[in-house]
């Protein structure tokens, strides 16, 4: 575990987190008089958890709280802050140091996305921690495989648990407070539907934990029996795993090609579009349970729909279809989820041999079968409101139908399309009842050679498989029985096609066994009877009784028991078992031996020398083949020869225990443990002297040079009467140096000899000391090694260059490795000014560590930026310095400064744009200049974020257009060419091979011109004065624009003629109203070709012009207005006698009239219609001439009659006019 002193840093990266991330924090406020400080923590300051007011974090209790980012960008950084007062927004306090999160992770590996923090108090900056601090470990065996568990303590919200994957079927949860804080626990199911409790599957009692995680720090709860039954506890692994977060659900394939069903194939790419209403909303069982098309709609290359779910046979008597499996993943969030992103694509027929088998290259050039259909038949219960929802994204088809009606209609050639079902939100529409079992029948088809996706994720707990199942009850004395059901099939077995209906049977199945006692995949038949002396199997063979405690002669470990059907080899399942290891003997060990799991230790005999006076032995137990099951708990110690060495068992841990020694001797140290064969070992140990030793030896640095020069002996005793020190002898670096006493200082045990050494500077003196002595007249020597005690300086120091206001960083080599974690922190580094002025230096963070004694470090800013050729040293112990080496040892006062160097390698970026060089549309490059001459060779990576997508791009792909400026094609590779687009969020990053760690960064300028992307023109219409409405052009561009000049655009017709539209009035700067055409001979039509006038001042808002004459083309659309139309008679008044009345209606301007319809009504006197007809189409008018007679057959009278026409334009009605005709007679 480790834990690092955070202070505040903040730098600018593009790259994301690619999971989530996790923070908990101890509240700086948890003993604070307010109660709303002390129960309330927020997280604010970022986009995920907003600026203000921010984000509640959840409570864990004890003070701990917790946040999980979704999406988590390095350059984030939050405040942490809480409110008091009766408004949960009033009273802000925050706690002053910034948490960010590049500097939280810095020190961890990149697989890290949980951390811990724990804050002294309001004043103090946080510890950070990548495992819980001193907390407890919660591991329950899932009680609702179909999702996933929540923990609850106390009244806190229920707090999410990660499954582990050493252990298939259980989740943990770590908790980073005390076990006081344990003692009211219960877990619910993620969609918090059910409740585990003391008494099962119940809303009962709580869960009390505290008293096991006084002693222990890992809890496993079991259910027993599964899942219903209450707890049982314990603090090892009870040795039952279960299903291990993923399902297998399996689908028909069929291949299909070319000119086969109806199916669209287009090996250039194509993509027409979500296509609802392709199929009839309802399965039906005359239908084969198979979608069918609805015959009223149009279905685009699909017109023989229901043949794509039928198997097709090839002349070799083989068939088109084959049967593949899906694997579901369940994530901590109890969603299931199947992605093919996961597998590069949904090409599951890739490697199906068949004659349909055609592949085309996808976007990488990759070869793939995109033409196949999919079906898959699926179960689910429904549950009202736990929150199932169904969630589909790919490519092309895909119906999905609930309880046979169709729930997400997502048909067409398209992209990738997405639907989400909520079943709460549709169980009327479905027809769907609580608890009730019901089928979910999928429909997929890919036929568009761009490419193949497929996704599901859903919180259904959905099956097809047809696996059988047990159903597990406790059956007295410890053992369990376990019953062998099935579901009940309504048709023959098919790929995924089978349908199931909610009734259940006991099933007649086959047992069998492996495991680590047998062969490697073998089985084992378990027939009816008792085997291994704990499992037995029923003669009506659908159960098996497991007594865990009475089995024998099978060797530790987990053992599956498979059943299999009797009927159809086909329909499987298992369930498993632990056989735990079976303590036999101990073995004791000490800490210098490396522990092996397998075998005992053999230790013939530990020798203590006479500087030796204790030493610490530990017993753990074995079974009778030497594997280790744990630490002899209930160990009992005792010396044969207590004269000679005494045992002290630990308070502790009973397992280990301290020997010291009274005299020298031999003796034996024995353990023992209930029912266990005991271990002894024996011990060789020599009486001290009653003249000093060497207990320890450190070397020194008088002076502060790192040269050393003076050796501090710890001695086990003073110099008593008779006993005379002569000379030292130091051993260092393959010589040897004498020094007679009289050049030796003793005080009491401390024995200081100056020396002089030949080697020069050292940070990490080792080697040996050796006494020589007087002890009434005889000479006695004793040896030891003597360590490192000099503290660390620096070597070198370098600053990177720095050309604007930002944090400096500068690269640190010292005298020795060092912790470091304490090179940080205020004051910590001493500049000295050519000036002689001394400055402290606050190192902020770490921002690489190179090796064990080489770092970059990120300093706060201050009156005096480092700069080559200024002094640097650490400051000394004495005044608060903290950078310690590896022994601990801290700066000596008079630690020698360095001269700063200077390190190129980061140069900024002075500025980048980007361009649409060829005025099409596409953004296609990027222009980076840099401050100072550069090569591509300095350079370790590229990132290019464009919008919300970021890239990795090689740097050798720049070129170079100065000696500090590079251009790089990002067209296709970056920036996507289906769409015209010239403005955009970009920012470009490089990451340098000499500054690992660091990342110059730059917001991309906008320097790219718009183009149009289409020009529609709304013709005039003409008035019945016989004038026309000027004409208006609408035109869309690749980005905003300010308004242009009056004549912005040029077009060009089919003859090649340009011409150019002049404004007369520009209402906004995507509408224009055309005044007059130059040339006037030349009129606008359909398809005609629009461009940029490059004089025409087409900008963009960043005032970025349109001068490239080869610009964009679009072709015009031209809409014409409906005409005023107009209504004539004649002879009017009429006599019919002598000719009949003719009727006319004609538009104000003579224009194409054929696609229009007109009508006549005729009403008499009386308003009673005697004439209702269409009028005739006569080239360029409409004409009805009525002879005076009614519908009838009969001559009207004399008197005024109302003739009312009226112009359609596909039903719909354009113009109505009445006229009145005159009829005399």
């Amino acid at each position: 575990m480790k834990n690092i002193l955070f202070s505040l840093i903040v730098l600018i990266l593009s790259q994301q987190v690619a999971a989530e991330f996790t923070i908990h924090i101890l509240n700086p406020w948890r003993a604070d008089t307010s109660q709303a400080r002390r129960e309330a923590l927020r997280l604010s300051g970022n986009s995920e958890v907003g600026h203000y007011p921010g984000s509640d974090m959840i409570p864990e209790g004890e003070g701990w709280f917790v946040y999980t980012y979704t999406t988590l960008d390095y350059g984030y950084s939050m405040d942490l802050l809480t409110f008091i007062g009766p408004d949960r927004w009033y009273g802000e306090v925050i706690y002053p140091f910034k948490l960010s999160i590049d500097s939280l992770l810095a020190p961890y590996p990149v697989t890290v996305n949980e951390l811990w923090i724990m804050i002294p108090d309001s004043t103090k900056p946080p510890l950070v921690y990548d495992t819980p601090p001193g907390g407890k470990v919660i591991n329950i065996f899932n009680p609702w495989p179909d999702n996933s568990p929540r923990i609850i303590s106390g009244d806190n919200p229920p707090l999410r648990m990660y499954s582990r994957e050493d252990i298939c079927g259980w989740y943990t949860y770590q908790y980073p407070g005390t076990a006081a804080g344990l003692s009211n626990i219960k877990f619910t199911d993620y969609f918090q539907t059910k409740t585990y409790s003391a008494s099962g599957m119940t809303d009962g009692p709580a869960i009390d934990l505290s008293l096991i995680l006084a002693s222990q720090d890992t809890v496993y709860i079991l259910p027993r029996p599964f899942p219903f039954g209450a707890p049982s506890i314990t603090a090892t692994f009870p040795g039952r795993t279960g299903e291990c977060g993923y399902r297998k659900v399996s689908g028909l394939f069929r291949d299909w090609i070319q000119d086969e069903v109806s199916f669209f194939n287009n090996p250039t790419g194509m993509s027409g579009g979500d296509t609802t209403g392709m199929v009839l909303p309802v399965l039906t069982e005359e239908g084969d349970f198979k979608p069918a098309r609805d015959p009223s709609r149009t279905a685009r290359n699909a017109e023989q729909l229901e043949t794509w779910f039928k198997t097709a046979k090839f002349s070799d008597g083989s068939d088109n279809d084959t049967c593949l499996d899906i694997m579901l993943r369940k994530s901590d969030d109890g969603m299931w989820t199947f992605d093919s992103d996961w597998m590069g694509g949904f090409f599951m027929l890739d490697s199906f041999q068949n004659p349909n088998n055609k592949q085309y290259e996808d976007v990488r050039r990759r070869m793939h079968n995109f033409h196949f259909t999919m079906e898959m038949h699926l179960q689910f219960i429904y549950h009202q409101n736990a929150g199932l929802e169904f969630y589909f994204r790919g490519d092309d088809d895909v119906w999905v139908y609930v309880n046979n009606r169709l729930a997400i209609d997502l048909g067409g050639l398209h992209d990738r399309a997405r639907d989400t079902l909520i079943l709460d939100q549709m169980k009327d529409e479905l027809g769907l009842v609580d608890g009730e079992m019901y089928s979910m029948d999928m429909f997929y088809a890919e036929r568009n050679p761009i490419g193949a996706n497929f996704m599901i994720r859903t919180s259904m707990d959905l099956r097809n498989s047809d696996e059988l199942y047990y159903k597990e009850t406790a059956a007295g004395n410890g053992s369990y029985q376990y019953d062998v059901w099935q579901r009940i099939l309504t048709e023959g077995i098919g790929c995924g096609t089978t349908r199931l209906i909610d009734e259940e049977e006991q099933a007649q199945v086959n047992f069998f066994i492996e495991g680590p006692q047998f062969p490697q995949d073998s089985l084992v038949p378990l027939p009816p009877g008792t085997h291994f002396g704990g499992i037995t199997t029923d003669p009506n063979k659908f159960r098996v009784t497991i007594d865990s405690t009475s089995i024998t002669g099978l060797a530790s470990g987990e053992y599956y028991i498979i059943f299999k059907s009797t009927v159809n080899k086909e329909r499987t399942g298992y369930l498993t078992f632990i056989v735990p290891p079976k303590p036999h003997h101990l073995d004791i060990l000490n800490d210098s031996i490396p522990f092996d799991q397998k075998q005992d230790a053999f230790i013939d005999s530990i020798f203590m020398s006479i500087e030796k006076d204790s030493f610490e032995i530990f017993a753990v137990i074995r079974d009778s083949t030497g594997n280790f099951i744990e630490h002899a708990g209930s160990a009992v110690w005792a010396s044969r020869n207590e004269g000679i060495l005494t045992v002290h068992p630990s308070a502790t841990d009973p397992s280990r225990c301290t020997v010291v020694k009274i005299d020298g001797g031999t003796t034996w140290v024995v353990v023992n443990a209930n029912g266990l064969k005991p271990d002894s070992v024996r011990i060789v140990a020599d009486a001290r002297p009653d003249y000093p030793l060497v207990s320890s030896a450190l070397m020194l640095d008088s002076n502060g040079d790192n040269i050393p020069d003076l050796l501090q002996v710890t001695l086990s005793d003073t110099f008593k009467t008779g006993q005379t020190l002569t000379t030292a002898e130091i051993n260092y670096r393959g010589s040897v140096y004498s020094i007679p006493s009289a050049q030796c200082s003793i005080s009491e045990r401390i024995l200081h000899v100056p020396f002089t050494s030949s080697y020069g500077a050292d940070g990490r003196p080792s080697g040996n000391v050796t006494i020589i002595m007087d002890v009434e007249g005889e000479q006695e020597s004793h040896s030891g090694p003597f360590t490192d005690g000099i503290g660390p300086s620096l070597s070198s120091a370098d600053v990177l260059e720095n050309e604007s206001t930002d944090p400096d960083i500068i690269f640190l080599t010292f005298s020795e490795p060092l912790h470091a974690t304490t090179v940080r922190g205020e004051d910590q580094l001493l500049l000295i000014k050519s000036s002689g002025d001394t400055i402290p230096l606050d190192i902020l963070a770490i921002n690489h560590i190179e090796n064990d004694s080489t770092v970059s470090v990120l300093l706060s800013s201050s009156p005096g930026r480092p700069l080559p050729g200024d002094l640097l040293r650490l400051l000394p112990a004495s005044r608060g310095g903290k950078i310690s080496e590896s022994n601990g040892m801290l700066p000596h006062d008079l630690n020698l400064p360095v001269t700063i160097g200077f390190r190129a390698g980061a140069a900024s970026i002075e500025h980048s744009w980007y361009k649409d060089t060829d005025a099409d549309g596409i953004i296609d490059s990027v222009y980076l200049r840099f401050k100072r001459p550069i090569q591509i060779s300095e350079f370790d990576s590229l990132r290019v974020q464009w919008g919300s997508k970021g890239y990795v791009i090689d740097p050798q792909k720049l070129v170079r257009t100065s000696d500090s400026s590079f251009s790089l094609f990002v067209k296709n590779s970056v920036v996507r060419n289906d769409q015209p687009l010239t403005d955009g969020f970009m920012v470009v990053g490089i990451e340098y091979k000499n500054v690992p760690g660091i990342i110059r960064s730059s917001f991309v300028t906008d320097s790219a011109a718009p183009v149009l992307v289409s020009a529609t023109l709304h013709a005039g219409r003409f008035n019945i004065s016989g004038t026309s409405a000027p004409d208006t052009l609408v035109c869309s561009y690749s980005e905003n624009i300010l308004v242009p000049g009056n004549s912005p655009f040029y077009l060009s017709n089919n003859k090649a003629e340009r011409y150019r539209p002049v404004f007369s009035l520009i209402n906004n700067p995507v509408t224009y109203i055309v005044g007059s055409y130059e040339p006037p001979s030349i009129s606008p039509s359909e398809n005609d070709t629009v461009w940029i006038d490059i004089s025409g001042a087409v900008r963009d808002t960043s005032g970025n012009l349109q001068l490239n004459p080869a610009n964009r083309r679009v072709l015009l659309k031209l809409i014409q207005e409906d005409p005023e139309w107009i209504a004539r008679s004649g002879p009017n008044p009429v006599r019919l006698s002598i000719s009949g009345v003719d009727i006319q209606v004609m538009p104000v301007m003579p224009v194409p009239i054929s696609r229009y319809k007109a009508t006549i009504t005729i009403y008499d006197p009386l308003g009673n219609r005697i004439i209702n007809s269409d009028m005739t189409f006569q080239n360029r008018y409409f004409q009805y001439y009525w002879n005076g007679y009614n519908r009838r057959g009969r001559k009207v009278g004399n008197g005024v009659y109302i003739a009312q026409v009226a112009v359609y334009d596909n039903k719909k009605v354009l113009w109505t006019n009445k006229i009145n005709i005159a009829v005399k007679n």
